[in-house]
């Protein structure tokens, strides 16, 4: 499939999508609420097969191997949304993709083990599936970050990004970074901070002229 949202298509000079039927810009919040609502599919999902596997429903072979499946087709789907279609997709999306994955089939490997032993309660096993989803959601910011500058430098503008702290309670990394304001580079959400792949913030963007850059550093507005 061409397109990751069926009836609109990127506008890679803007770096945003765009309506077939009206022509006009999706706003960015739709697409960070698209990428909050898969990120808590997966999650359920994740969640309702770690419930399985805890409760014997699952063998923990299977459970495993359906992990895998779901924060495959996850990390990928994010990765595709960030970039501006499947189309979009290139050779590095599809390796930093795979690095990340066998870092988390590793995990799952061990949770499946824990679950098997008795040594990971439900609870514990829940919190680290969320975990597991917000790795995926980071794949989402790698991609569209980079989509971002790759605009920026064609026009001859400079990027700032700004953290945008999410609805929900906020480490001291996450608050401090948003303290920061526009800067040149931002870790990304779930990178790099104590709420780890918890996060649930965002980044917002701003291009302005290399001569503009010192007076936007710094600032939240």
């Amino acid at each position: 499939m061409a397109d990751v949202l069926h009836g609109f298509s990127y506008s890679k000079s803007a770096s945003r999508y765009r309506s077939d039927a009206t022509g006009r810009f999706v706003a960015r919040t739709q697409i960070t609420d698209l990428l909050d609502t898969q990120t808590a599919k997966l999650e359920a999902r994740l969640g309702n097969l770690a419930t399985a596997a805890h409760e014997g429903k699952l063998s923990p072979a299977y459970f495993a191997e359906q992990m895998r499946t779901e924060l495959r087709r996850g990390h990928l789907q994010n990765r595709a949304l960030g970039a501006g279609g499947w189309d979009k997709l290139t050779p590095a999306d599809f390796g930093s993709v795979g690095r990340r994955l066998r870092d988390d089939y590793a995990r799952v490997a061990n949770l499946a083990r824990g679950i098997k032993d008795g040594t990971v309660t439900l609870p514990q096993a829940l919190n680290r599936v969320q975990g597991y989803a917000g790795a995926a959601r980071v794949q989402f910011y790698e991609a569209d970050e980079k989509a971002r500058q790759d605009a920026a430098t064609s026009k001859g503008m400079v990027l700032l990004m700004i953290r945008d702290l999410g609805a929900t309670e906020h480490c001291r990394s996450c608050v401090n970074y948003y303290g920061q304001g526009f800067q040149l580079q931002h870790y990304l959400p779930g990178q790099n901070s104590e709420c780890s792949t918890h996060c649930r913030c965002g980044l917002r963007y701003k291009e302005v002229p290399a001569a503009d850059v010192d007076t936007w550093i710094g600032k939240r507005g």
